[in-house]
């Protein structure tokens, strides 16, 4: 079918989407493509800057600048955003939140793509939510870590008491018992009786999880189940996970941020989408149309939905390369004949015991500490505004964001080239400038300063290869054919970097994006490498 990534797409571009065998779908030349020439013109669904250039990168249109940062706060936009919007005055306003823009031109835009200032506030006020959850994790964490260190420095000198006890050192006992200010008689009693309690309570966890898993009718092997059943099954673990607060008390790292944010602006600008009138929605399609290419600075909300939901490989994926760590750690703790590991099997009906204490529950523990960090960002910014104001946060809404990201977004990466296109369009003719830029950028050091989701270019599939380079011109994304390509034939682009040797590249693809390569690039050289060793192992 052809693609149509805005109403006046169709027949601009010279592909269209097949399926493609044992790889879903892919992009094909609909005729002959010269190289240099736009193969597609792209514009983002939603966005996050990482945690290190948010100063540095504007919100709209993602220019960088590592030397300075950039004029125009967020916070201040959302200070005057409130200020118009009547039912808001009075309000306690979010100022944490980092973000810039280069200028007010992409200031004005950006406001308008979240549905005006008040769609806006609501934008801000949920970062700057995540900005306050943040924060606190921070401040509990370093009070977490004095109570450790005083706990380490207890138990070391309740350590050093029992070895001096054992020697005869009385003298030892009776110090430390001063300085705890409990009766020496009850001390090694006491500490005796807390071990049990906690071996207890380790034991009757064990003993649950044992219990569930005793009944060989209540688990199965997850290879053994469809997609379908999988998901299902994916979505009960969460509903555990959600109704226990499972991991959402783990350290919140920085790709937690950035994907916290990233979700909270694909549901923000749906909502704003979803609540223009049919008069609004009318007037904004014929202002893209009367642009000068038709073209939106924000893909449709609704063309997330038809973009692969990566849940259940990743969670596939997870459990490969756990049960290939577990081989490897007890091979290397044995000299005897290679360790064996038994397929991994879960409960039908998980329970939140299970998710927190099993090594499966484990694959579920970086998606729940984001979602954790929004539940509370949600719970911040409803301070400030009216309940009907917030996006709808559910499990699932997140997922349905987290898991299309996950293999499908591009990287933000700067330098971005200084030319500009010959034509804002040009699928007719050779553009010989982004090409260039292309050609040029693969030889300089970049920096990813965010990542993106842009829905209408998910279906260039990877080639170690490629005919297609990408190449970032403000926020939009322009695909150009880098050699002649026949009609008919796959329109393939690099997922990161090729560089590599054969085997880092494979094991960088399968872990990012959950698929072993097959490209010609790959087998030829897997080839060689292959036909290298058994010569070098051959006796002479």
């Amino acid at each position: 079918m052809p693609i149509s990534s805005s109403s006046a797409d169709s027949g601009r571009f010279p592909l269209e989407i097949r399926q493609v065998p044992g790889r879903g779908r892919g992009f094909f030349a609909t005729r002959d493509v010269a190289r240099g020439q736009v193969v597609l013109k792209a514009a983002p669904l939603t966005w996050s800057i990482t945690n290190g250039w948010m100063k540095n990168t504007c919100l709209w249109c993602f220019k960088h600048d590592d030397r300075r940062a950039h004029a125009v706060r967020a916070a201040d936009v959302a200070v005057a955003a409130a200020a118009s919007t009547p039912k808001n005055k009075g309000c306690s306003q979010p100022a944490r939140f980092k973000g810039v823009f280069c200028s007010e031109d992409c200031k004005q835009r950006a406001i308008c793509a979240f549905g005006g200032p008040s769609g806006w506030r609501c934008f801000a006020a949920l970062m700057d939510g995540i900005e306050g959850a943040l924060r606190a994790q921070s401040s509990s964490s370093r009070r977490k870590t004095k109570i450790k260190t005083r706990l380490d420095s207890k138990e070391a000198t309740q350590a050093t008491a029992r070895a001096g006890a054992q020697d005869g050192g009385a003298l030892c006992l009776d110090k430390l018992a001063s300085l705890l200010g409990k009766p020496k008689d009850g001390f090694l009693n006491g500490d005796t009786m807390a071990a049990a309690a906690i071996a207890t309570v380790d034991s009757d966890a064990a003993a649950a999880i044992a219990t569930a898993d005793s009944d060989a009718d209540a688990d199965f092997d997850p290879d053994d189940a469809s997609d379908d059943q999988l998901a299902s099954w994916i979505d009960l673990v969460w509903d555990e996970i959600v109704g226990g607060s499972v991991f959402f008390d783990a350290e919140v790292e920085d790709s937690h941020v950035e994907l916290g944010r990233l979700v909270a602006t694909e549901l923000c600008i749906h909502d704003a989408a979803l609540a223009l009138t049919p008069e609004e929605q009318a007037a904004d399609t014929d202002a893209v149309a009367a642009s000068s290419h038709g073209d939106r600075d924000v893909a449709p909300a609704e063309f997330l939905a038809p973009v692969k939901a990566n849940e259940t490989d990743a969670f596939r994926a997870w459990l490969r390369q756990d049960q290939a760590d577990a081989v490897a750690e007890k091979s290397s703790s044995s000299a005897s004949a290679p360790a064996t590991i038994a397929p991994v099997r879960v409960p039908l009906t998980p329970t939140a015991a299970q998710i927190a204490q099993s090594r499966w529950g484990k694959a579920f523990a970086a998606a729940a500490a984001s979602y954790a960090l929004l539940a509370q960002a949600w719970k911040a910014a409803g301070a400030h505004l009216q309940a009907d104001q917030l996006p709808t946060l559910s499990h699932r809404r997140f997922r349905e964001v987290l898991y299309r990201e996950k293999a499908n977004s591009f990287g933000i990466w700067d330098p971005q080239p200084p030319w500009k296109p010959l034509s804002a369009d040009n699928s007719g003719g050779s553009n010989s400038s982004l090409l260039g830029a292309a050609d040029s950028l693969g030889q300089q050091e970049k920096e990813c300063v965010g990542f993106a989701i842009y829905p209408t270019a998910v279906y260039f599939n990877h080639s170690c290869a490629p005919n297609v380079a990408k190449v970032r011109v403000g926020r939009a994304l322009y695909f150009v054919s880098s050699r002649d390509v026949g009609g008919g034939e796959e329109l393939l682009v690099s997922y990161g970097s090729v560089s590599e040797p054969v085997a880092e590249r494979r094991s960088r693809l399968r872990e990012h994006f959950f698929f072993d390569c097959t490209c010609e690039r790959c087998i030829a050289e897997a080839s060689l490498s292959l036909s290298l060793s058994s010569s070098v192992a051959a006796p002479s």
